[in-house]
């Protein structure tokens, strides 16, 4: 009787950790779907894209006049290069990022929830016959100040108010297509080929131009021999920014330099080589020829030897240009020596002058102490 009852218990306790197993899952689950955040949509700023918000009304119009001015700025911002999102979905989205007046944060963390370029906003104000529309356009990345247009129609019907808003509104949409334009820059300037960085990244050389995305940016030209020119330049949507760069000789560079020294002590060793080869072929000069007056088949009838060094004129012109070379080397190694002591110190030689000249070293008893600039 007993082993019929252990087997019973058994399968009940079997049943129960089915049952807390099964539970279990069902509670993990929705939670961990609840635990994945939305992905929110990134804007690709190459392309245009708005979200246009609902127009804002301060002044309460006749229904068909609301709607038809909301008719007309939508038509305005239609464009085959436009995305344009609007709607319950641009709606829902105002209600969750601007439950209170819209400000640009609360407008740009729409943008980046409905994965937009840019946020437009529309607010009608209206007395009696006189009207006044606002209309913004609000990039989305960056912190940029909104483009703003201001119609003002005073002692107007609906139908002249609608032209109106119309035609800036269709500005409007104009400045934002050109807003994600990209920029391009064209640099110029000397020595030819001289490496262009820019915002840190080698790009090329002179002369160079390309598309650059719009905003400040640094540009650094650099070549052998010259000083570095850093220039922070300025790029406007939809513009070629037109930038020359001349970069100033650097006396100290060793590409600058190394032909003077070189070139004039290889001039000082010729020119001593030739002095001396011109010395002896003067010193030689009309001496017999390896020992040839010996014999007496060489020698004249009044004993004058045939065999005779003839060196005079080869020995004159050689010591002279050995004496020139030397000269001109001596020039060049004068110059070079002069040029660098006149030549302006650069920035960063300075600083390393400055630091040096500043240290200071004390030794006491017991003590050391080292002070300056570091």
């Amino acid at each position: 009787m007993s082993r019929p009852r252990d087997l019973l218990c058994a399968r009940l306790a079997l049943a129960r950790l089915a049952l807390a197993v099964f539970a279990a899952i069902g509670l993990a689950t929705p939670a961990a779907h609840a635990s994945a955040p939305p992905a929110e949509a990134t804007p690709d700023p190459s392309e245009a894209s708005v979200a246009l918000l609902p127009v804002v009304f301060a002044d309460a119009l006749p229904e068909d006049d609301e709607r038809a001015l909301e008719d007309v700025v939508g038509v305005a911002f239609e464009h085959p290069e436009l995305e344009l999102v609007r709607g319950p979905r641009v709606e829902r989205a105002r209600a969750s990022n601007c439950p209170g007046e819209a400000d640009e944060a609360c407008l740009r963390a729409i943008g980046r929830e409905l994965g937009v370029t840019h946020v437009v906003t529309v607010v009608v104000h209206a007395r009696d016959r006189d009207f006044e529309v606002e209309l913004q356009a609000l990039t989305v990345a960056g912190s940029g100040r909104p483009s703003e247009i201001e119609v003002e129609c005073l002692v107007c019907g609906i139908a002249e108010v609608q032209d109106r808003v119309a035609a800036q509104a269709a500005l409007l949409r104009e400045r934002v297509l050109i807003d994600t334009q990209p920029g391009r820059i064209a640099i110029e300037g000397s020595p030819d080929a001289a490496t262009v960085s820019i915002d840190g990244r080698r790009v090329g050389r002179l002369p160079y131009e390309a598309e650059l995305g719009s905003g400040e940016h640094q540009l650094l030209v650099s070549s052998r021999g010259y000083y570095d020119a850093l220039v922070p330049v300025s790029v406007a949507p939809g513009t070629v920014e037109q930038v020359w760069v001349e970069l100033e000789v650097d006396p100290n560079s060793r590409g600058r330099r190394s032909w003077q020294r070189p070139v004039g002590w290889a001039a000082v060793g010729a020119g001593v080589a030739g002095i001396g080869v011109g010395v002896g072929l003067l010193v030689i000069d009309g001496r017999p020829y390896l020992g040839r007056c010996d014999d007496p088949a060489n020698l004249g009838v009044n004993g004058e030897c045939k065999w005779l060094y003839q060196s005079l004129g080869a020995g004159v012109g050689v010591l002279a240009l050995g004496m020139v070379a030397a000269n001109v080397g001596t020039t060049l190694l004068i110059l070079d020596r002069w040029n660098r002591r006149q030549a302006p110190t650069s920035a960063a030689t300075a600083r390393r002058r400055e630091r040096a000249a500043s240290l200071k070293l004390r030794v006491g008893l017991g003590q050391l102490e080292l002070s300056g600039q570091f």
